[in-house]
């Protein structure tokens, strides 16, 4: 049976120290602190850690020192909030000026660094705003994420009795004309539901054509129009056909009724042809 064990008195270095210092105990170093500064890269996030050289465990009897890893915890900012590498923040805006539209100068996360966010006029409570590239530095680039601000409208006050009765002119004449403009649209709702079941009517024959109809012995109906055309057709046949005309085929027919659509070309090349 065999055995290994580390030399108790040279601790596996081969070497013995005959008489050890009183101090390091022949270790060759001593407990000490040191202050060390480390420079953290833009960008880092929380978790991440750094390693610096040297800077660790002194070596045993000469030994190379360790190295020091730091670890990095990022400490949350009083305006702006990290998701990643953009930001978040708020801003409040004036009502009135939320309405025309506005611009807000605000202090960016570099330093010395201002940000001028552009409020659009008309902008709503709780809208959300993006500032390309004025986010958190990216880890070891030069890109930036973005920046959202998030708009918070406040109530305008402090408006002298001149202002309050301007404003107060100006939403009476902003609801007149939103009646107007309701009353115009229901107007033009009903012109077109109008237009659209006339569209839809055939009215009775002349009676020059009646007395044509009446006389022929078979009236032929052909459509070369779109489907609107169609049902025009069908409703005229149902006229035709309570005068007592007969709706035979075009070979049989004394008369012709052609129905087109004017705007289409092809149909009134057709017409034209059928005429012939």
């Amino acid at each position: 049976m065999q055995s290994q064990t580390v030399c108790p008195e040279c601790q596996g270095t081969g070497k013995k120290v005959e008489h050890a210092c009183e101090t390091c105990g022949g270790q060759g170093r001593t407990p000490d602190h040191e202050r060390v500064s480390v420079e953290i890269p833009a960008g880092v996030h929380s978790g991440q850690s750094i390693s610096i050289t040297g800077k660790g465990e002194a070596g045993v009897r000469g030994d190379t020192s360790g190295d020091l890893i730091v670890t990095i915890e990022v400490s949350q900012h009083k305006d702006f909030e990290r998701r990643g590498d953009d930001l978040f923040t708020s801003v409040s805006v004036d009502s009135l000026e939320a309405i025309v539209g506005t611009t807000v100068t605000i202090d960016g996360i570099i330093k010395d660094e201002t940000i001028e966010i552009t409020i659009p006029a008309g902008c709503k409570y709780g809208q959300q705003l993006s500032v390309a590239g004025k986010g958190m530095p990216r880890l070891h680039t030069k890109a930036r994420g973005n920046l959202y601000v998030l708009v918070h409208i406040e109530t305008t006050t402090g408006l002298t009795a001149n202002q309050l009765e301007t404003l107060a002119s100006l939403i009476d004449e902003r609801k007149q004309s939103s009646v107007q403009d309701t009353q115009d649209e229901s107007h033009t709702t009903q012109s077109e539901g109008r237009d659209s079941s006339d569209h839809k009517k055939i009215r009775t024959p002349k009676k020059d054509f009646q007395e044509e109809a009446l006389m022929a012995h078979g009236i032929a109906l052909i459509n070369l129009g779109c489907r609107v055309n169609r049902v025009e057709l069908d409703l005229m046949a149902d006229s035709l056909l309570r005068m007592g005309c007969r709706i035979v085929e075009e070979d049989e027919a004394q008369a012709i009724v052609i129905n087109t659509c004017a705007v289409t070309a092809e149909a009134e090349a057709k017409t034209r042809k059928s005429c012939a």
